[in-house]
């Protein structure tokens, strides 16, 4: 059965701790940047940035993932956003953080998920 394999579990808290870090991270950027601007518009524009990657990309990712070992395609991913973060705060730490930079993050953040998705599926 599926729920007594070990391999299940640690999936799924893998994916579970990985969507509430996500959503945090989205909830973080939307804060700084309101609290930067004032600007509800720019919040709204940082989700669609997160979201605009499964539009475009959704499709197309399925296929590429089937061809790439899930393994490496899954540490690939989270380096990829441990380097955004990363990157992130070293602009703020150096006062150079812009809203633009926050932007450019939560696309890659949308990338990631989406292609996520249906790696964690296959």
């Amino acid at each position: 059965m599926l729920i007594r394999s070990a391999d299940f579990w640690r999936l799924w808290l893998v994916g579970f701790v990985l969507f509430i870090t996500r959503w945090l991270d989205t909830l973080a950027m939307a804060i700084y940047i309101y609290h930067r601007t004032g600007s509800a518009f720019l919040v709204s524009l940082l989700v669609v940035m997160r979201f605009v990657p499964m539009t475009l990309f959704g499709a197309f990712v399925g296929t590429v993932a089937e061809r790439i070992d899930r393994w490496t395609l899954l540490v690939g991913i989270n380096f990829a956003l441990l380097a955004s973060a990363a990157t992130l705060a070293l602009l703020e730490h150096a006062g150079m953080l812009e809203i633009w930079h926050l932007m450019a993050a939560s696309f890659l953040g949308g990338i990631a998920t989406t292609s996520d998705n249906p790696v964690r599926r296959l």
